[in-house]
């Protein structure tokens, strides 16, 4: 926010006007179908400001909003645009990252079937591999396999 000292965040605590501010980024922006880089009237405290906002939008639904606050009619059309592209490249981001933590869920899920199996090409390599994901192999561990049964079924007398 140009002209004042201080983050956006503690005008906003400062002011008393958070809530008010959250109620516009959830209800305005989300409801605008007129698409990213349309600028809104923002009131803060006594203070008139254009804000911009774009949807960051991860696995077909929208995850968070990149935004912007200028006083008003200082907001230019390049800024408007940076918010835009900001918010495709976060997307890009949270993407990738969600591919990563897949890849190494899929990773970790083959590797105790691999040991549980006892298919594996040597010991070396499985203690690598599983060095890599963060399992120390070396170690003991023991494992509780259980079924939950209805309790219909626990109740019931053998005959």
């Amino acid at each position: 926010i140009a002209g004042r000292s201080g983050t956006a965040a503690d005008h906003r605590h400062a002011d008393g006007h958070g809530d008010r501010l959250r109620r516009f980024i959830r209800n305005g922006f989300k409801q605008d179908h007129r698409g990213p880089g349309v600028a809104h009237p923002v009131r803060i405290g006594d203070e008139d400001y254009l804000a911009v906002a774009a949807p960051i939008v991860s696995r077909n639904k929208i995850s968070a909003y990149l935004s912007i606050f200028a006083p008003n009619g200082e907001l230019s059309e390049l800024e408007r645009l940076a918010v835009s592209r900001g918010a495709a490249a976060c997307a890009i981001e949270l993407v990738k990252e969600w591919a990563v933590l897949e890849a190494e869920d899929r990773m970790q899920g083959d590797l105790i079937d691999d040991l549980l199996s006892g298919e594996f090409t040597s010991a070396d390599a499985l203690q690598n591999r599983a060095k890599r994901l963060g399992f120390d192999i070396s170690r003991q561990y023991g494992v509780l396999v259980f079924q939950l049964v209805a309790e219909r079924e626990a109740t019931r007398q053998p005959s």
